[in-house]
């Protein structure tokens, strides 16, 4: 009896072991792609299909470190790392924004170096960069900033360190801000000051994926305030700083700006600053050497603002409509109500028609910091497009020629100071907005950002003449209601030099003649007329009514506009008048319901689809991969090697787990994957992607993407999920870090550079999150609503430089929605903006979407023009896309199943997965150790539960029996 129930007993536990067992397995499985990863395993290996076979080229996309790089020397990888670093330097001396710079208090002498007290929590616990994938410096040296001061000669105030790196109190966080309570200003603290005489005062902000900043957060005194303000513990460092430096302790107070979002700065006089410098995310790199480098003068600083910074983070007109915001019914959404009017476009927009007395546009409505109506110098603190240098330039537009549908402007460049630096040359344009506009509801920003350069380093004295293209595309409007296209519209156009948008633009009222001019600090400017040019054009609705690739463009996103679904839902802003048409929040009683007609499209099979049986699979024609290098997309070889493939084969390479799973009829292997806006895990780490962009410097761009498709090369890495190109809509976004800026052009141009870098290396660089996926709250499955206009010219037009120059062969989705429709099936986009307008031949990933038809669904998918599911649950979605083929017999599917894959292989055959492949080689696939180990594992506890259980029987037995006999 005893016997029996130990048997009994232990095959119970057994049972349950077996049962967690293979639990377990079926997730490592479903992760495998994450394992393989992190373990460093191939799944694949070349093999020779001859004696005598020499190693796999890697001439088609040659390392600029390694002769070999599929089998790259621990010498080569130390090399690239090293330049790496030094660029990192660079990039960040390139990119910092110098914002204040009273009687020349930057750069500090040796002197001044050696007498530092460095205030803020941030000082010993900086903001690198926000946690959304990218390089952590598994490559390269760590340098923080308190060892980059130390290496340029800083001495600093070690009590004041230590008391900081003492305080307990919560850190700086998504959620918290951290500064050290006024408690840990002990009187041996305080009596340290004495012996210094420059405060450096650091404050940082982190926001990232999933947390966008808070605009209410209830403080450590119980205040509500935004996240973008000075907190109570950062006002109360901030006015002990000042008390020493008017006791006469400090002659300096230096602000540096840690942080990717823009922060309220209207503080500086208050506190009596002397210099500002906003630093971004340096990176977990080198980077805080760079800002080491600025502080000595080492490096004159040259960055320029990508985003405008308003008295307050909550003056832009789409903080009425951000965040957390509810259908009555149930479900999320937001509208762009600001219409156009994002970041410079609504300050200076308003600025102008406030000068000129029209548009309401001195009311009260939308005022946050103005006494009494709308000021533009008390609603701003620094311009789009701001930045200073510790050197002066003039700027001399020579000349401008019109040809050929472009603009060619020679401005000449001189340094009239001291120091040796750079300058960035900034030309914005106004165009005309009359009654044609105001009749079909086109929108015009006052002054818009057309093209840019940035000179050589120019010694004192030195002038450099520089052209800048301005493309006549950039001065187009979309107008959906009238030509339902873009036009070039009748009047009189400006194009303006000058030093920020707010300059530009003073230059061109100089031109109009009109009075009250004012800067940013309010003092009274008269503008430059001579930096203006002027000329005419007659409307023309024609000559961008087709794209690139010679498609129509015509309207393709009425379904994103809430009037749409609801008529009359909203009135969007509009200059014809501000006060009237400012945005109102919809949270509250102001809240939209979800109406019965809103209901997203689905796939419904064609009348006419062919059988399945009827689509070519499985056919023989010898074609693999390597074969396909550099094949033109319209070769009829693309069509024979997809019909290679089966039904199952075709499904595998839809689905994604870090990697795509080999396939050996076509010799293709694992395809692999990184994510990560400033590199890639086990590469350098790089700035921030908006500070890099901030330098304003196509060559920066160029360089980094050079250096993060090296790391991937050394990485074996095809596909980098990264950067990002959607707008800095608020100033609270959580993913301002990883995206170029509020301006489209800046980010069209910049975009172009970096992304041609990486594909000329082979680099497929998945650019994301496509798109109008500007804000973290309840980013998944937000209906996000807007205007056609402002997708096309804003929106959209982040993305399009790096399709249409840099041409990117892979992009990630938003997990968002185009107006109700899921980023990943709308058809307007995906179909017929990104595939059709704009000659899109590539990858199109989900974001992480699982197996849950929630709001990526399968079919929808696959049939309106995504290609990949990202860390899907493979199985139920295959299962989902073959019985829609083979259950419901459609041809049709099946037929679109095929060219989702010929662009996925096409992308993957314009990559450095070619480096390693050749008609010499054949692909094997090898089963993972892990896979062996843990289905042995498995096995070895079915065995034991077997036995156990077959023990428990013959005990039983045995014991039955003798009760018959007792």
């Amino acid at each position: 009896m005893k016997a029996a129930k130990a048997f009994r007993g232990l095959t119970c536990i057994l049972s349950l072991l077996l049962a967690i067992s293979i639990g377990l397995t079926s997730g490592m499985f479903s992760a495998e792609g994450h394992i393989n990863r992190f373990l460093g395993i191939e799944t694949t290996v070349l093999v020779p299909k001859a004696e005598g076979v020499g190693q796999a080229s890697s001439a088609r996309y040659p390392s600029s470190f390694s002769a070999d790089i599929a089998h790259y020397t621990a010498e080569e990888e130390d090399a690239k790392s090293k330049a790496a670093d030094e660029f990192i330097e660079w990039e960040i001396e390139e990119s910092a924004v110098l914002l204040r710079n009273n009687n020349h208090a930057l750069p500090l002498t040796k002197e001044e170096m050696g007498r530092v007290s460095l205030f803020g929590r941030a000082t010993v616990d900086p903001y690198f960069k926000s946690q959304s994938g990218g390089g952590e410096g598994g490559a390269g040296e760590h340098v923080d900033y308190l060892a980059a001061l130390g290496e340029r000669g800083f001495t600093v105030n070690e009590t004041l360190l230590n008391a900081y790196r003492a305080d307990q109190s919560p850190k700086t966080t998504y959620e918290h801000l951290g500064e050290s309570p006024a408690s840990v200003y002990t009187d041996d603290v305080l009596a340290s000051f004495k012996d210094t005489e420059v405060a450096i005062v650091m404050f940082s902000r982190m926001a990232g994926e999933s947390h966008d900043l808070l605009p209410e957060y209830k403080d450590s005194d119980g205040a509500i305030i935004g996240m973008l303000e000075l907190s109570a513990n950062e006002r109360d460092m901030m006015t002990l700083v000042k008390k020493y430096k008017d006791s006469g302790c400090f002659k300096k107070i230096i602000v540096l700006l840690n942080t990717s979002n823009a922060m309220e700065v209207d503080w500086l006089d208050t506190y009596g600053v002397d210099a500002c410098m906003w630093i971004g995310g340096p990176g977990s790199g080198c980077g805080f050497r760079g800002v080491a480098d600025l502080l000595t003068g080492a490096s004159n600083p040259s960055g320029r603002l990508t985003d405008t910074y308003a008295t307050s983070a909550m003056s832009a007109p789409a903080m009425m409509n951000f965040g957390d915001i509810s259908y009555t019914n149930g479900g999320n959404y937001v509208v762009y109500a600001e219409d156009i009017y994002v970041g410079y476009r609504y300050y200076e927009t308003r600025y102008e028609d406030a000068v000129l007395g029209q548009g309401n546009a001195a009311s009260k409505a939308g005022v946050w910091a103005s006494a009494d109506g709308w000021n533009y110098a008390d609603e701003v603190v620094y311009p789009f497009g701001y930045g200073l240098s510790y050197t002066t330039f003039t700027q001399k537009l020579d000349k401008v020629e019109e040809t050929d549908g472009k603009l060619l402007a020679t401005v000449t460049v001189t340094n009239t100071g001291d120091t040796a630096g750079k300058s960035v040359i900034e030309l914005y344009a106004q165009t005309p907005y009359g009654d044609y506009e105001k009749t079909n509801l086109v929108e015009k920003s006052a002054i818009q950002l057309v093209a840019f350069d940035k000179t050589k380093l120019l010694a004192p004295g030195a002038s450099e003449t520089r052209q800048l293209e301005v493309d006549k595309y950039f001065l187009t409007a979309y107008d959906s209601h009238g030509a339902k296209g873009y036009i070039l519209s009748e009047g009189t156009y400006y194009l303006s030099l000058g030093d920020d948008a707010h300059d530009a633009l003073n230059n061109v009222l100089a031109r109009k003649n009109a009075s009250g001019l004012t800067a940013p600090d309010g003092s009274a400017v008269a503008g430059d007329p001579a930096k203006v040019y002027t000329w005419t054009e007659k409307f023309d609705d024609e000559s961008y009514r087709h794209s690139v690739t010679g498609q129509e463009v015509t309207n393709r996103f009425d379904d994103a506009d809430i009037n749409y679904w609801q008529s009359g839902a909203m009135t969007y802003l509009s200059r014809q008048d501000w006060e009237g048409t400012y945005p109102k929040s919809l949270r509250g009683e102001n809240a939209l319901t979800r109406t019965e007609n809103m209901v997203e499209p689905c796939y419904v099979k064609p009348a006419d689809a062919p059988s399945a049986a009827a689509v070519v699979t499985e056919k023989v024609t010898g074609l693999k991969l390597q074969d396909m290098w550099g094949m033109e997309w319209e070769s009829n070889y693309w069509d024979e090697l997809v019909d290679e493939l089966s039904v199952d084969e075709l499904i595998s390479l839809t689905q994604d787990s870090r990697y795509l799973r080999p396939v050996e009829t076509i010799g293709f292997p694992q395809g692999n994957a990184a994510d990560g806006p400033d590199g890639v895990p086990n590469g350098n780490a790089y700035a921030n992607f908006n500070l890099s962009c901030s330098s304003w410097n196509t060559e920066v761009l160029a360089k980094r993407g050079d250096f993060i498709a090296e790391d991937c090369m050394f990485q074996n890495v095809q596909f980098l999920w990264g950067p990002g190109f959607n707008v800095h809509r608020t100033p609270y976004s959580g993913r301002n870090f990883e995206y170029v800026s509020e301006d489209s052009c800046l980010a069209y141009k910049l975009g172009a550079a970096n992304i041609a870098a990486m594909q000329a290396k082979g680099l497929n660089v998945g650019i994301k999150h496509f798109f109008a996926n500007d804000q973290e709250t309840h980013r998944s499955g937000l209906d996000t609503f807007a205007t056609e206009q402002t997708l096309r010219e804003i929106c959209m037009r982040m993305f399009e430089g790096a399709f249409v120059e840099g041409h990117t062969l892979s992009t990630m989705l938003g997990t968002n929605n185009i107006g109700i429709t899921s980023a990943s099936q709308h058809k307007g986009s995906l179909l017929d903006v990104l595939r059709g307008e704009w000659g899109f031949k590539g990858l199109v990933i989900t974001d992480a979407c699982g197996g849950s038809e929630g709001n990526v669904k399968t079919v929808e998918t696959i049939a309106f023009g995504a290609n990949v599911f990202c860390f899907s649950d493979a199985k139920a979605r295959s299962r989902k896309i073959k019985n829609a083929i083979i259950v419901e017999d459609d041809g049709a599917l099946l037929n679109t199943l095929k060219e989702r894959v010929k662009e996925t292989l096409y992308a993957y055959a314009n990559s450095n997965m070619m480096n390693c492949l050749t008609s010499d080689y054949e692909i094997v696939t090898v089963t993972p150790w892990w896979k062996t180990t843990v289905l042995g594992i498995d096995a070895g506890i079915a065995l034991l539960t077997i036995a156990s259980f077959l023990s428990f029987l013959l005990s039983w037995k045995k014991l039955r029996k003798k009760e018959r006999n007792a």
